[in-house]
């Protein structure tokens, strides 16, 4: 087997048949299968060289054949009709007269591929004539001025290139098939003809029967099947080379090692090959699309490019609904992550899914915890980012003009009044989620009127940067600082406000992410709020 690209595999398997049709001789008896000569002209002349000297049919020269009827002079292995046809001609007789015998008949190409089996069985008396008064046979297509198209074929007694057999001084031929490839002619006008002749000093005869036919060059697709192999065929009775080296009607291999294209030689048995080709990757499915609206509700569907426009495509948006078509636009109800699969059916019958997870629309939200800012005093804003089914990625804000990346950042505003900020979310699927406000700053002068100032969230991560938390501020006198979780558990003690929390409980076990509760207790004031425990 020749190496193959893999990307033509899919689940189920394919089974391709392919076949040579031969055309309904529609208006046409090329092969005489009306059971009459319509549409042949006949002549009769002497032998040898052949000499046409009159028109029209002659019943003991030129005879319809039909029924199981067969020839004594082969030992009765030469059957009167062409094996698969139900009327053949028998051209010429047994009398040895140096008569000559001639039926043409001309044809239209057909605009599809098309080639021509011509069938024959060739009888001869063998008598040591020199090759010029043998009794003889020959065939010929011409096209319109006259011109031999070529794979013409004459065959004289005594030939010792022709494969004959014997019976005393007749050799005979067997049915014998020769093909013509007429694909460079449709449209065109083209003539066959046959001749039959006894030889010249009329004393030994020669005669034939003919058949012939048109046949589709095409290579066709027909059905499917879940065995997963390919399955290429031709008609028997031909020499059949195939690019894989195989010789046989039939071949099979694993739909997974087919090439793109495939080609099968024919020939009949007197030579003139006929290349059949056809390319396989156009027979089967192919499932690939794509889509643009991701992180919207509404979303527009593509196909493959390599897909043919008669096949059939199912979509299943993995919401409870389905469309047929071939780049439907489809508008989810909820945002959310779905499996879209595409199903597509060739027109032979050949099925092959594949699905796509995609997020349709965004829930994603974003908060900023503010705290009391002061003017000249660093301050920690943090980020609060919420999604049902996505994770933030990345975080990008702007505060006064500068960027920064992270959930949490610490600035410093050193002049009070309305700031503006944005904050840019960005989750795992390439959502987007922008949060504009603004923030107050107060001056320096109305800051001072608190004695403490009390973060609002810390980051215990180790890195040397925001770890501790700590109420900012100096203090007379008693000092309590007391951290609870949600549950009114004590996890810290400080009596000393240069002594913070760290985020561990009083065993020393690091604490999870989240809100915890402070209280600080002085000889004049009592302070109490939330904590953002942020790793």
């Amino acid at each position: 087997m020749i190496p193959v690209d893999p990307k033509y595999f899919f689940s189920i398997g394919v089974f391709i048949l392919t076949s040579v049709f031969a055309f309904a001789q529609n208006n046409t008896n090329i092969g005489f299968e009306s059971g009459s000569f319509n549409g042949w002209d006949a002549y009769t002349g002497t032998c040898c060289p052949v000499n046409i000297s009159s028109t029209g049919f002659v019943s003991t020269q030129h005879g319809i054949t039909s029924g199981l009827m067969t020839d004594t002079n082969t030992f009765n292995l030469v059957t009167a009709v062409s094996p698969g046809s139900n009327y053949s001609c028998k051209l010429g007789n047994a009398d040895p007269s140096a008569e000559s015998e001639k039926l043409k008949y001309n044809f239209i190409v057909p605009s599809t591929s098309t080639i021509i089996e011509v069938s024959y069985a060739v009888i001869l008396e063998n008598y040591p004539h020199p090759t010029v008064k043998q009794p003889r046979f020959s065939f010929s297509i011409e096209d319109s001025a006259g011109v031999n198209i070529g794979c013409d074929m004459e065959i004289i007694a005594g030939d010792p290139s022709i494969p004959f057999q014997s019976n005393g001084i007749i050799q005979f031929l067997p049915w014998t098939t020769s093909l013509v490839d007429l694909r460079n002619f449709a449209g065109q006008q083209l003539t066959l003809t046959f001749v039959t002749g006894d030889c010249e000093p009329g004393g030994h005869f020669g005669y034939a029967y003919v058949d012939a036919r048109l046949l589709s060059a095409e290579i066709n697709s027909t059905v499917c099947d879940s065995i997963g192999m390919v399955t290429l065929s031709v008609p028997g009775g031909f020499y059949t080379s195939w690019m894989t080296g195989d010789t046989t009607a039939s071949i099979q291999f694993p739909v997974a090692q087919s090439p793109d294209m495939f080609q099968v030689s024919l020939s009949g048995d007197m030579g003139c090959e006929v290349i059949l080709e056809t390319d396989i990757k156009d027979l089967l499915p192919v499932t690939e699309f794509t889509t643009d609206k991701n992180c919207e509700l509404l979303n527009q569907f593509y196909i493959g490019l390599n897909n043919a426009s008669n096949n059939t495509y199912y979509w299943d948006f993995g919401d409870g609904t389905s469309v047929t078509g071939t780049d439907p636009l489809h508008a989810y109800v909820q945002p959310g992550i779905y499996n879209v699969t595409l199903t597509v059916t060739t027109q032979g019958g050949c099925t092959d899914s594949t699905s796509l997870q995609i997020i349709a629309g965004s829930d994603l939200n974003a908060t900023v915890l503010v705290p009391e800012i002061c003017e000249g005093k660093e301050v920690l804003l943090t980020s609060s980012v919420t999604s049902g089914f996505s994770i933030p990625v990345s975080w990008n804000w702007v505060l006064d003009n500068v960027s920064y990346n992270s959930s949490s950042v610490s600035h410093v505003f050193n002049e009070p009044g309305y700031h503006m900020f944005s904050l840019l979310v960005t989750d795992d699927f390439g959502c987007e989620y922008e949060l504009t406000d603004t923030m107050m700053v107060k001056g320096a002068d109305a800051c001072d009127q608190h004695h403490l100032y009390m973060p609002n969230a810390f980051t215990p991560d180790d890195n040397g940067i925001n770890d501790i938390w700590q109420p900012y501020g100096d203090v007379e006198g008693d000092y309590t600082l007391l951290i609870y979780n949600r549950w009114g558990e004590v996890l810290f003690q400080s009596n000393t406000i240069r002594s913070g929390w760290n985020g561990r409980s009083s065993s020393g076990k690091s604490l999870p992410v989240g809100t915890y509760i402070y209280k600080v207790l002085t000889k004049t004031e009592f302070y109490t709020g939330i904590i953002n425990l942020i790793r």
